[in-house]
C-alpha cells in the first residue's frame, strides 16, 4: 500500500508541476495571440484560439482527466498517510478541488462559448474576464503545488 501511495503522490506532484508550468506558458505565450489590445480596445481573435485548440490538444491530457483523477485518488488515500503528510496533502487536494470546480464550472464552458458559439459583441470582455480569473487559477495551482511538494518532503521524512 505504501508504494501505491508514494507513486500516487509522485504523479500528483508531477502533474501539478506540468499544469502550473503549462498554465503560465499559456498565459504568457498563447493568450496574447487570442486577446490583444489595439486602437484602445480589446479584440478577441476567435480564429487564433480555435487554431490553437489547447483544450483538446493539451489540457485534456495534462489536466482535465489526469489532475482530476489524481486528486480524487489522493483524497481516497489521505486517511492512511502519516499526520504530517496528511495535513499538507489534504490542503493541496482541497485547493485543487476548488480549482477543478472552477475549471469545470467556469473556465471550460466559457472557453467553449468563446470558440464554438456564434460571435457576440461582448466576446472581448468575456475573454478579458476569463484571463483575469485565470490568474487566480495560477495562484491556486502554485499553492497546491507548494503544499504537494511539502507533502512529498514530509513523506520522505517519515520514511514512506
Amino acid at each position: 500500500m505504501e508504494t501505491i501511495v508514494e507513486v500516487l503522490l509522485w504523479l500528483y506532484v508531477l502533474d501539478l508541476s506540468l499544469v502550473l508550468g503549462a498554465g503560465l506558458y499559456e498565459a504568457r505565450i498563447e493568450v496574447p495571440r487570442w486577446l490583444a489590445r489595439g486602437g484602445g480596445t480589446w479584440h478577441w481573435d476567435r480564429a487564433a484560439a480555435v487554431r490553437a485548440d489547447v483544450g483538446l490538444r493539451f489540457w485534456v491530457y495534462a489536466s482535465t482527466f489526469p489532475l482530476t483523477l489524481l486528486t480524487l485518488g489522493s483524497a481516497l488515500v489521505l486517511a492512511g498517510t502519516p499526520p504530517p503528510v496528511r495535513l499538507v496533502w489534504a490542503g493541496s487536494v482541497a485547493v485543487v478541488v476548488l480549482e477543478r470546480v472552477a475549471t469545470f464550472g467556469y473556465f471550460i464552458p466559457t472557453m467553449i462559448r468563446l470558440t464554438r458559439a456564434a460571435p457576440r459583441p461582448d466576446d472581448a470582455a468575456v475573454a478579458r474576464r476569463w484571463v483575469r480569473c485565470n490568474h487566480a487559477r495560477h495562484v491556486a495551482n502554485l499553492v497546491a503545488w507548494v503544499l504537494a511538494v511539502q507533502a512529498f518532503a514530509a513523506w520522505a521524512r517519515t520514511g514512506g
